[in-house]
């Protein structure tokens, strides 16, 4: 008789979004987010080179549907925890440098963020499993946005 024992590897986590890839609609985070260690929690760094401009804006949340709103496009609610948060942004699982939570603006669909300065952050941790292709990113001024797992 043999004992055949597979191994499971999660692999770091490093995603770049261009701002391009932000702007308008924004895009979709492709990969699945760990609620545990040793991915968890991951930090969100969005950059604004051009923060002497004056400010930008960051969004995450579920993704427009194709009329540009969110009617239809999440049966849950983004801010009650159903999302995999617990809480919102602004909640006890999110650690924050230098996002102004005075201009934070949160609802069930999608959570937004004015971005002052050249470099923000804030740790994420979901309180479940977020699959792939579930959360959406978006922003303007020219910010892009790294974020890496806490083991990468």
């Amino acid at each position: 008789m043999s004992l055949i024992i597979f191994i499971i590897k999660i692999m770091p986590l490093t995603l770049n979004f261009s701002s391009t890839q932000l702007n308008g609609p924004g895009s979709l985070i492709g990969s699945q987010l760990q609620n545990n260690s040793p991915q968890s929690p991951y930090l969100f760094t969005i950059y604004h080179p051009n923060a002497s401009n004056g400010s930008a804006y960051f969004n995450i949340g579920v993704q427009p549907n194709s009329n540009g709103n969110f009617s239809g496009s999440f049966s849950g609610s983004f801010s009650t925890g159903s999302f995999g948060f617990t809480g919102s942004l602004s909640g006890s699982s999110i650690t924050s440098s230098g996002i102004n939570l005075n201009g934070y603006v949160s609802s069930n669909y999608i959570n937004s963020v004015v971005i002052s300065q050249v470099t923000s952050s804030f740790q994420l941790s979901p309180l479940n499993v977020i699959p792939p292709n579930t959360l959406n990113v978006s922003g303007t001024g020219g910010i892009y946005l790294v974020i890496e797992s806490n083991d990468a």
